[in-house]
């Protein structure tokens, strides 16, 4: 029994099974961040073993900051160059062709400004989350409650944990990790690709009509 149930904590605890959004959660709770997930990889799995894993994770964290900083830019940058824009396009009905070519070279000087201006900020965003003291662990503390209030303060990061602490953590209970009978179904027969649970659904919905 005991092996049975190394096996099973090995599938999700060691190599390629680990789900490192796990840590990305731990990562964007206020009350923990980056620190408590380094100490915890340090003492579970040696400092050898964590420095590769924390080697990962950091480069997850990069990437999914970057994507988010691109798909959600701050909302001073859009704007200025909307009103940029728009004192432009006033302006060309009056200056001709030599002030258009003025103010296009003007313009173009103007967003490329805003744009290093934005880098430094979201560079500095993230920087200020890993930086900042961690929250109390009050009882009843609310996560998207306190990133919903601090979305102007971390904005890419506050869509970052939107969407990620939303994912439900899905568990299994604990009589089936002592159970001596097996499965009834295998781990290939009870898992469903999407296409087929949404074949399910219509098929379903077409037979209760």
């Amino acid at each position: 029994m005991a092996r049975q149930m190394k096996v099973k904590l090995d599938k999700y605890w060691e190599g390629d099974g680990i789900n490192y959004f796990l840590f990305l959660a731990v990562f964007l709770d206020p009350r923990y961040k980056y620190e408590y997930v380094e100490f915890f990889l340090n003492r579970v799995y040696g400092l050898n073993q964590a420095k590769d894993m924390l080697k990962k994770l950091k480069e997850i964290i990069h990437k999914l900051f970057d994507y988010y900083s691109m798909m959600y830019p701050l909302p001073d940058g859009s704007s200025s160059g909307s009103f940029n824009s728009s004192i432009a396009s006033h302006d060309h009905g009056v200056g001709g062709e030599n002030a258009i070519e003025e103010e296009d070279g003007f313009e173009d000087e103007f967003k490329m400004r805003v744009k290093k201006k934005q880098g430094e900020v979201k560079r500095n965003e993230f920087e200020r989350y890993m930086e900042d003291d961690v929250e109390d662990n009050i009882p009843g503390f609310d996560i998207l409650r306190w990133w919903k209030l601090k979305s102007m303060k971390y904005y890419a990061l506050a869509h970052m944990a939107r969407d990620l602490l939303a994912i439900p953590v899905s568990t299994v209970s604990s009589e089936s990790a002592f159970s001596t009978s097996g499965r009834v179904l295998d781990q290939f027969r009870s898992s469903l690709s999407p296409s087929t649970v949404e074949s399910l659904i219509w098929a379903q919905n077409w037979l209760k009509t």
